[in-house]
């Protein structure tokens, strides 16, 4: 799900929901021993862009993994927690 609104004039807000529901199991190790099939839990993540835009340029804030969520999305490899990202985008009209 993605839900774009404006806060105010010039600045803007992007969420990003989703859930995932796997089907089957994985082998999980736990200090490189396995401890036998594991089914993958459903999960909820939630991400979030502000941005403000002005004379063609934006400058954004981004945090992905907002809850910290942690999770397994292939086998037993940890997705990344919170993170955060900042930039800066120019959008350049080539007429």
């Amino acid at each position: 799900m993605n839900l774009n609104h404006a806060i105010w004039k010039n600045i803007q807000a992007n969420w990003h929901v989703t859930y995932q529901d796997r089907n089957g199991q994985y082998e999980k190790f736990v200090n490189n021993v396995s401890t036998g099939l594991v089914n993958y839990d459903p999960f909820i993540v939630c991400d979030m862009k502000i941005s403000w835009a002005f004379s063609g340029w934006s400058i954004f804030g981004s945090v992905n993994n907002l809850f910290n969520t942690n999770y397994y999305d292939i086998g037993n490899i940890v997705q990344p927690g919170r993170w955060l990202k900042f930039g800066l985008s120019k959008k350049i009209d080539f007429k």
